[in-house]
């Protein structure tokens, strides 16, 4: 389904959606097929079930937005391993995105503007 589909099926509240199809250009990832997996009153919440069921499947593209936003969007930002994985280290994907939100000074409420990380390999280093 499409995000304005999303948007009147489930009014006001966040939605935890995976994307079926997409597509990058120019470093915005556009949604252009999604399923809405789970619904949420509690941001909170909602950052639970994204961890869950990225932990569970983390081949698969989820995100968490509120349907109050007409319009969605995604960029995408590249680190190294280097960078995410330095110091003591990161365990779990809050701690990569708190040190990614570091990083690119990006800010706290992701829930209309969402930062999708793509991790590569540099040098060897895993």
């Amino acid at each position: 389904m499409r995000w304005s589909e999303v948007c009147t099926r489930y009014p006001s509240c966040f939605v935890l959606v995976e994307a079926l199809k997409a597509v990058s250009n120019k470093r915005k990832r556009t949604i252009e097929e999604m399923t809405v997996v789970e619904e949420y009153d509690n941001p909170m919440k909602a950052w639970d079930g994204y961890k869950r069921h990225h932990m569970e499947n983390p081949e698969r593209e989820f995100y968490v937005f509120h349907t109050s936003k007409q319009e969605i969007e995604v960029i995408e930002g590249y680190l190294e391993w280097s960078t995410i994985y330095s110091g003591a280290g990161a365990r779990d994907c809050e701690e990569c995105l708190s040190r990614m939100r570091r990083y690119q000074q990006a800010p706290r409420n992701p829930w209309g503007l969402v930062t999708r990380l793509i991790l590569r390999n540099v040098k060897g280093k895993a």
